[in-house]
C-alpha cells in the first residue's frame, strides 16, 4: 500500500512537471483569467466555505475551528490517494443536509448530526484497543443514525508527530471506514495537553460546538471499565451509574454516551 501511494504521488509530481514544461499557443496562464482592475484600491475576499460562527476553541461550549487536515475519507474504499478534510465537511446547520454532487463523501448521502473526534497515537496501547475492539461496533451503530467519526493520528509509534506513512500503517491494520487524518501542525495539540491518549471529543454538527470530551477510552461494560450490568431498577455501585447500554460505568463515560445518543436518531 505504501508503494502504491508513493508511486501515485510520484506519478502526479512527474505529470505536474511535464505540464509545467509544456509550451503551446493554446496554453493560458490562470492569472490572465482574473477580473480586470476596476479602479478600486481593494477587493473583498471570496466567501469561502459555509461554517459556524464563533467563539472558536476546543473546550466544551466553543465552536471548533474549521481545521483542515490531510488523510483518507474512507481508507477501506480508497487508501491510494490522500484528500484534504476540513471540519466544514461535517457542518450540518439544518440537521438534514446532504452532500452535493462531486463530494468524496458520496453525492446525496446525509451529513452527520454527531461527529466524534478520536485523537490517537501509534504507540498508545489503549488507542489500539479502542480502534480494534470498540470503535467499529460503535460506528456500525451510530453511522445509520447520523453519526460520523474522525480519527486524528497525532503521533506515530516513535512518539514523534505522525507522518502520512504512519496513517497508512494505522488504517492498514485497523478497519477505518470513516475519515482519518494526521495533524502535523498539532492543531489539536492544546487538547492533548489536557487529555490522555486517546482523547475523544463530541461535536454537535448543527453548530460545530464541542459538547463532550473524555480522556482515555470510554468503554461501557468493556475491557476498560469492567462488565457489570445494571440492576433491575438501574442500580449500580459507588461512583458508577447505569448508562444507555444497561452497563454500570463511571459517571464521566455515562454522560459522554448520553450526549452522543442525544445527537443521534433514535434506534
Amino acid at each position: 500500500m505504501r508503494t502504491l501511494l508513493t508511486t501515485s504521488l510520484l506519478s502526479l509530481a512527474i505529470l505536474s512537471l511535464g505540464v509545467a514544461g509544456c509550451d503551446s499557443e493554446e496554453s493560458t496562464n490562470p492569472i490572465d483569467e482574473t477580473p480586470e482592475f476596476d479602479g478600486e484600491p481593494g477587493q473583498e475576499p471570496s466567501a469561502g466555505v459555509e461554517y459556524a460562527e464563533g467563539p472558536y476553541g476546543t473546550e466544551i461550549g466553543s465552536t471548533i475551528p474549521n481545521f483542515r487536515f490531510t488523510g483518507f475519507v474512507n481508507s477501506m474504499e480508497d487508501a491510494s490517494s490522500a484528500a484534504f478534510i476540513q471540519m466544514a465537511d461535517f457542518y450540518n446547520p439544518t440537521g438534514d443536509g446532504v452532500y452535493p454532487e462531486g463530494s468524496p463523501y458520496g453525492a446525496g448521502n446525509p451529513k452527520p448530526t454527531m461527529l466524534m473526534m478520536i485523537v490517537s497515537a501509534g504507540w498508545c496501547s489503549p488507542c489500539r484497543q479502542e480502534a480494534e475492539f470498540l470503535l467499529p461496533d460503535h460506528y456500525a451503530d451510530y453511522a445509520p443514525r447520523g453519526g460520523q467519526f474522525l480519527t486524528n493520528l497525532a503521533e506515530g509509534t516513535d512518539y514523534e508527530t505522525a507522518e502520512f506513512t504512519d496513517l497508512v500503517s494505522w488504517t492498514s491494520h485497523f478497519d477505518t471506514p470513516w475519515p482519518s487524518v494526521i495533524d502535523p501542525r498539532l492543531k489539536l495539540g492544546d487538547v492533548m495537553e489536557m487529555m490522555a491518549f486517546p482523547g475523544n471529543m463530541v461535536v454537535d454538527t448543527r453548530t460545530m460546538t464541542v459538547v463532550a470530551s473524555i480522556a482515555g477510552v470510554a468503554d461501557p461494560g468493556g475491557f476498560f471499565e469492567g462488565s457489570v450490568e445494571c440492576g433491575a431498577g438501574g442500580e449500580c455501585g459507588l461512583n458508577t451509574v447505569c448508562n444507555p447500554y444497561n452497563w454500570c460505568t463511571d459517571r464521566g463515560s455515562a454522560e459522554f454516551y448520553e450526549t452522543i445518543e442525544s445527537l443521534l436518531d433514535p434506534e
